[in-house]
């Protein structure tokens, strides 16, 4: 056992470490792309920081309260695992969709207040990424109670893999902020 979770530290460490340099590769990339593209490739990357910060606040709530939560009955014995992703699916679907609601509703205005009406539908997407984020935190909470941490360190580097393909390959075809 003491193995396994050696094992397991290290596969999510190093999964954690691959997110870090996604973060590093997005931070240092898109303004050289920006700049390449579109000129100012600060103010343009401020745009992309102010979505990616909204976005944030709340998948990170998500991830930080659906993910342990998840875990920890996947964990126990007692549980039906079928009936816990059930459960946590219909919890996620209702978190999810709420707040993708609240990014729907309010897109248009909050990027008016920050003085981009042109990007509304960057915080929409914003919220679609939210919503998705409710069903991977409770798919990834339940491999990880599961004790399955080398198809959650997997998860983490593909999502972390194709994030940084999809916001810089986005950019650099000319989709801008939006991508």
């Amino acid at each position: 056992v003491e193995k396994q979770a050696g094992k397991g530290f290290l596969m999510i460490t190093g999964a954690k470490a691959w997110f870090m340099v996604g973060g590093a590769s997005i931070t240092f990339g898109l303004p050289f792309i920006f700049s390449m593209l579109e000129g100012d490739g600060r103010q343009l990357y401020g745009q992309y920081y102010d979505i990616n910060n909204a976005l944030s606040i709340f998948s990170m709530v998500l991830i930080g309260g659906l993910l342990p939560a998840v875990a920890r009955y996947a964990a126990a014995q007692t549980v039906c695992k079928h009936s816990l992703l059930a459960s946590a699916r219909k919890v996620a679907l209702c978190l999810g969709g709420v707040l993708l609601a609240m990014f729907g509703l309010g897109s248009g205005w909050y990027a008016e207040s920050r003085g981009h009406p042109e990007l509304s539908a960057a915080y929409l997407c914003a919220g679609v990424i939210c919503f998705s984020y409710s069903f991977y935190a409770i798919n990834v909470g339940f491999i990880n109670g599961q004790k399955r941490f080398k198809t959650q360190a997997i998860l983490d580097i593909i999502f972390t893999s194709m994030k940084v393909a999809l916001v810089l390959g986005a950019a650099l075809i000319g989709y801008g902020v939006l991508g």
